[in-house]
């Protein structure tokens, strides 16, 4: 039959064929004119997807952006490293988080205190001083108030004799008792008396109570104010003085009936049998006891098991998918081998195990034939093969029907 390639020719060491140009491996196209890309030559399991690394040209295997597991499909709890500060209430989102935060702070994670001053709130040319639970203004001796509102009147109270005209001081301070002294007159000499938070001749100096002692607890921040003080309390704690632990078991994501501890700035949650995990929020796979001749360690940050195996012993891994084999690990000198669980499996799935001096090869596996009994079967041929080294086992599966061949040699 004659060719049937365009006249052009088949590029890059294509060869015509009837059919067309058949292309060499790395190209594609009609005239295999296109070189295929790292990542199109590349096959990742089940769930995964293909990186090109542009700096090096490699390529690896990886789940997608908030997945994580063997096979890709839990997602990835942003939240479980607490990212919210100042009491922040996180909530999880694929591949992303969002902080609620609480009155008084503000970004991605509640990092910043919110900028109270912003909308210049103090009047009469107050100094704003920003806090976490609002402003404080700092007025200028002819004004007082919460934001400098009002202006002094020193004269309003004053008694001037014999026609004399009254004009205040420098300082806006009449010659009178202020911040609530009252006068105490003894002979010819007059005082004021104050109350505990001002001080001075006329009571008129606001007592500093932050640099007299510190009444601000648990690294709180004390700010002075007119006729009084405002602690900063860390996030740990709140309250006047910041001497109360905050309970941040209020907002805990504590799962499976969990007990949640507060602690100081943080909680725990203590799981109940069978939980593991920051947040109890992954079943403890020790509890199916996977591992046999050794010790299982289960993962809390990720769910996952590892075994360790006692002396003498190795681990032997699944190649395919573990959430639809289920292998129960079964140690034995030099090697392992996988005892598979059939009755989870649908249709036909490739597996190979090998074991010492026996090799033993699944080129399909039917369910309904199989079962647990092909199982059992190389079991005993590994605990045979250990006193018998010569000997070699070989069991394949004749056809999709799964009929079983069995031929073993010594």
């Amino acid at each position: 039959e004659r060719c049937s390639c365009s006249a052009n020719g088949c590029q890059n060491g294509g060869q015509c064929r009837n059919s067309g140009c058949e292309c060499p491996t790395g190209f594609t196209g009609e005239f295999c004119e296109r070189k295929l890309s790292p990542c199109e030559m590349t096959k990742c399991p089940f769930g995964q997807i293909c990186v090109e690394h542009n700096k090096t040209g490699a390529v690896s295997c990886e789940c997608p952006a908030g997945f994580t597991g063997f096979d890709c499909q839990r997602e990835i709890d942003e939240c479980s490293t607490n990212p919210c500060q100042h009491g922040g209430t996180c909530s999880d989102k694929l591949n992303d988080y969002h902080c609620s935060c609480p009155s008084g702070y503000s970004g991605k994670n509640c990092e910043k205190i919110v900028d109270h001053c912003a909308t210049n709130p103090c009047l009469n040319n107050g100094l704003c001083i920003n806090a976490a639970r609002g402003s404080i203004c700092h007025c200028t001796p002819a004004f007082f108030g919460e934001k400098c509102q009002f202006k002094r009147k020193p004269c309003s109270r004053s008694r001037c004799d014999n026609g004399a005209t009254c004009r205040p001081t420098t300082n806006y301070r009449n010659y009178t008792c202020e911040n609530g002294g009252f006068c105490l007159t003894e002979k010819n000499n007059n005082s004021c008396i104050c109350p505990p938070m001002f001080q001075g001749l006329y009571c008129e100096k606001d007592v500093d109570e932050c640099s007299i002692s510190n009444p601000c607890e648990n690294g709180g921040t004390c700010m002075n104010t007119e006729g009084g003080f405002m602690c900063l309390c860390t996030a740990a704690f709140e309250g006047e003085t910041c001497n109360i632990n905050k309970d941040d078991c209020v907002y805990n994501k504590c799962q499976a009936g969990a007990t949640c501890v507060d602690l100081t700035g943080s909680y725990r949650c203590e799981c109940p049998q069978g939980r593991i995990g920051s947040f109890c929020q992954y079943n403890d796979p020790c509890m199916l006891m996977p591992c046999l001749n050794g010790r299982c360690i289960s993962d809390p940050a990720t769910g996952n098991f590892t075994c360790v195996c006692e002396h003498g012993y190795t681990v032997g891994y699944n190649i395919h998918d573990y959430h639809t084999l289920h292998p129960q690990i079964v140690g034995f000198r030099e090697r392992t081998v996988m005892r598979m669980s059939m009755n989870v499996l649908s249709g036909v799935k490739p597996f190979a195990i090998t074991g010492l001096h026996v090799s033993i090869s699944l080129e399909a596996i039917s369910v309904n034939v199989l079962q647990d009994s092909l199982a059992q079967l190389a079991l005993r041929s590994v605990q045979k093969a250990n006193d018998v080294h010569a000997q070699q086992m070989v069991v394949r599966t004749a056809d999709s029907a799964g009929i079983v061949d069995v031929n073993a040699r010594r």
